[in-house]
């Protein structure tokens, strides 16, 4: 009977200190990469609801658990690549690059569960850094410049981690993002140059479209 308490009495604490570890990890440091697939570009004139070739995205951040279901971390993510090139109905092959930098500050719902894999749920709002490249135009010779554009920006996600010890937890995640707008600049015709009277006039309006994106990412988070 004595035995039996005493291996009760040390199962208890045991339980109580890790616990204890477990709460004091307050903070956290994430690094994350995937894959981005992004939806149409919805400028029909342009695009024609087309979407833009898969990519790849990665980041980081930084976090603060505030409780066991609750916790905030700012993230950054980068999409480095995303190439439009089709050859659309109405003639001839389009060709773009876009790129997108992220800065949100998230908030992270976890669903905290008896076993090793925790589920969560996030949501999160900041700016995106987009930059849309020159819209080539080959069969015609010539291209809409490109423009660098910040806009507002958000993500709704979900995921699972897994807890290896007290410091590191792998995850997985898949995250919508909406990164805001994307457009080129528009395109100018000098009519001053044959007529002085004449001011520069704007020959075509902007191309805009939104840039929007599903990804499924891995990442590591350590506590501390």
């Amino acid at each position: 009977m004595k035995v039996a308490l005493f291996l009760i009495s040390a199962l208890v604490l045991a339980a109580t200190q890790a616990h204890a570890n477990e709460q004091a990890k307050k903070y956290y440091l994430k690094v994350e990469a995937g894959g981005s697939f992004p939806t149409e570009l919805t400028d029909f004139e342009f695009y024609e609801n087309n979407r833009p070739k898969n990519g790849a995205v990665f980041g980081f951040g930084a976090g603060y658990n505030i409780n066991r279901y609750l916790s905030a971390d700012a993230s950054f993510n980068h999409f480095p690549y995303h190439k439009f090139d089709k050859t659309l109905n109405s003639g001839g092959r389009r060709i773009q690059t876009i790129r997108s930098s992220s800065l949100m500050f998230n908030m992270i719902f976890n669903v905290p569960t008896p076993y090793y894999i925790n589920p969560f749920f996030n949501a999160g709002a900041g700016f995106a850094h987009n930059n849309a490249g020159d819209y080539v135009q080959p069969m015609l010779g010539g291209y809409d410049p490109g423009k660098v554009k910040d806009s507002f920006a958000w993500n709704v996600g979900a995921g699972g981690s897994f807890k290896i010890n007290e410091w590191f937890s792998p995850y997985i995640t898949y995250k919508y993002f909406d990164l805001g707008k994307i457009q080129s600049q528009p395109y100018f015709v000098d009519l001053a140059e044959t007529n002085p009277l004449i001011p520069n006039l704007k020959a075509a309006p902007a191309i805009k479209s939104r840039l929007r994106t599903h990804t499924t990412m891995l990442g590591l988070m350590y506590n501390f």
